[in-house]
């Protein structure tokens, strides 16, 4: 009997007290490592849930003008520019309005710079009254300017093409006064 006491004891007892007092504390433990868990799982999910979407929620720096306004007020300043050569300035009166430009060049520079060099060359020709073509300088200057604005790039090229079909029309011209003249003397 004293066994059946001695067990009825550690179950009630405070033998028995102490083992439900260990296994409701390892019980918590374990509640309170899940919850641990679980915080840390909460708050690195609104980390990366914040980290996605402030950068979206801020609004795109707005959009510049577009290009062909940018160029066409380059090219419009270029023109009516104190220092730009005689040829292309343009007093108030008939300067070109910022539509005019833009509907004409667009953001490539249109014809001035996309066409061949010599077909820009062959624009810049006149035909004379009593036969043959003559140079027009003011219109080279303004080939100039268009094509410093819209394709840098393309100016040397156009002023060394011109300059050699320059040098080879005086050599032509040359050659046919001497022929003239010797056909005159003969």
């Amino acid at each position: 009997m004293d066994a059946g006491i001695d067990r009825q004891q550690r179950r009630t007892g405070i033998g028995g007290d102490l083992d439900r007092w260990r296994d409701a504390r390892r019980e918590q433990w374990q509640r309170g490592d899940r919850h641990l868990v679980y915080t840390l799982i909460a708050i690195m999910g609104m980390a990366l849930l914040g980290a996605i979407v402030v950068p979206l929620s801020i609004p795109d720096a707005p959009p510049g003008p577009p290009r062909e306004q940018v160029l066409g007020e380059r090219y419009l300043a270029a023109i009516s520019a104190p220092d730009a050569p005689p040829a292309v300035r343009v007093n108030s009166s008939s300067t070109p309005t910022l539509d005019s430009v833009t509907s004409e060049f667009g953001a490539d520079g249109g014809a001035a710079c996309t066409a061949p060099v010599a077909t820009t060359y062959a624009t810049l020709l006149t035909k004379r009254p009593g036969g043959g073509t003559a140079f027009d300088t003011t219109a080279l200057a303004r080939a100039k300017v268009v094509q410093g604005v819209y394709c840098p790039d393309r100016t040397a090229e156009l002023t060394d093409y011109v300059a050699t079909r320059q040098a080879a029309n005086a050599r032509a011209r040359t050659l046919a006064q001497r022929e003239q003249g010797v056909s005159a003397t003969a």
